[in-house]
Parts: structure tokens; sequence; C-alpha cells
């Protein structure tokens, strides 16, 4: 087990609710340049949702086509500078950007990342979801994925995050290869135990485990962004005849 070089950090918890990816964006370019700047500056944790968004990993070249295509079935698109390939974020999955510091826990990005899945392991057991890691990042609910990672770093501070499947329409995730996985399916809290289960309920439950794992003092924040009206659980325009996956609500 791994354990921070200091016990009980400050972490200053930011819930925007729902909010645009790009908005966020800005938000944690924010916070990354007053860590690098100010040594005193506690770390950060933004808790949010996005309306629906696909978003595409520094590993795939843009794609003008496949922008419109997405953007057609009602869903922004946009290039980041994290980690990975491409993915989905909308109402009903619970998104976390940890800005923070490396040289606090002593720890290289490899492990910060494996702490953060063990975190949200630890969080699944709450409704008894028995979830394990794999040469693929992330957490897996058998051989489907409950909940992505895809990481920065710069100067020693982390931004962008993770995103855990609460209830959100795995519809969504039919229109790409999610994280380039071809061979690997996606699922939610809410369809693997059989009913809802919301982001409100599941914010909890993770900012315990995340505060566990990294010995931290949550400290909520309040949100510089205004709010907006809380999201409807949406799903994607289809064009006639796509096949969508089985959609995630319980039966």
């Amino acid at each position: 087990f791994i354990t921070p070089n200091m016990s009980l950090l400050p972490l200053r918890v930011v819930r925007t609710g729902i909010a645009p990816w790009r908005t966020v964006l800005d938000l944690q370019h924010k916070y990354v340049q007053e860590l690098q700047e100010d040594s005193k500056a506690s770390d950060v944790l933004i808790l949010c949702e996005h309306p629906p968004v696909y978003t595409l990993g520094k590993r795939l070249e843009e794609n003008p086509a496949e922008a419109a295509r997405l953007k057609a079935i009602g869903a922004e698109y946009h290039k980041t500078t994290r980690g990975g390939q491409i993915t989905f974020h909308g109402p009903g999955q619970l998104v976390g950007y940890p800005i923070m510091r490396l040289n606090r826990y002593n720890q290289s990005i490899k492990v910060f990342v494996d702490m953060l899945e063990r975190s949200i392991m630890k969080s699944l057991q709450h409704w008894n979801i028995a979830s394990e890691q794999s040469i693929h990042t992330g957490v897996w609910v058998g051989p489907s994925k409950i909940a992505a990672l895809g990481l920065q770093v710069g100067h020693g501070v982390t931004h962008h995050g993770f995103a855990i499947n609460c209830n959100v329409d795995l519809a969504w995730f039919a229109h790409i290869v999610p994280c380039g996985i071809r061979d690997r399916g996606v699922t939610s809290i809410s369809k693997t135990i059989g009913r809802e289960v919301t982001v409100n309920e599941t914010i909890p439950v993770v900012l315990k485990e995340f505060c566990t794992m990294f010995s931290c003092t949550p400290t909520d924040t309040v949100s510089p962004l205004p709010p907006l009206p809380a999201p409807a659980l949406m799903s994607p325009l289809a064009p006639p005849g796509f096949p969508f996956l089985q959609s995630n609500k319980p039966a």
C-alpha cells in the first residue's frame, strides 16, 4: 500500500455542477498556474458533469469529418493534451479533475494513476461492485470499463483526470471506439447493480475514498463558475438505422 509522505494534506474541493468542458478546462489551467507559481497553494479536486462532449487524446489526430459526425448527434468535440485516445463525457457521469503536486506524494505519474484507480475501485465496493485494473488504463467490471482515466503533468502538477459512469446513457459510447480498445465494452454503476445511481449519490463516496487514498482533508471551495440548470439524462440523436448499444437503464 502506497502512502503519501505527509498526512492530512489540505484539498480544495470545487463542485461546479453541470459545466461545459471548455469552461472547466480553463478553470483547470487557472489552478495549475496557481500551484506552479505558489508553493503554499493547496491541491484542488474539481468535481463536475459535462454536457455531451467527445474528447480526443494527444495520441490521435483531429479528423474534421469525424468531428462533424459526432457534432451532428448532439455533442461537442474537442482535441485535448491528455493521454489516451477518444472518450465521451456527459450527464450522468461524475468527472473529477485532480490538480495536485506529485512531489507532495513522492510518486511518479504511473503510481499516481494507480492510486486513482484503486480509490475508484474502493468506492465501487460501496455498491458491492467487484472491479479490477488491467493492462488498459481505467477501472473494469469484467470486460467492460466503468471508469476512465487520462491525465497530463506539467512542471510536476497534474490535471485532466477521471470519469465514472453513474447513470450516463451508454448509447453515446456506441459512436466511438472508447479509448481505442475494440474488444472491450463500457458499463455504469446503474447498469451493474440494476438501479439508478446518480452523480449526487456517487460524489460523497468517491470523495471519501479519494481523500483516504491521498491522505487529504477536504474543504469545499466556492465554484467560480455560474451555476447551470441540472442536466437531463440525454441520449444521442440517432442517424437512421444506427445500431446503438443497449441502454444502461436498469430493467
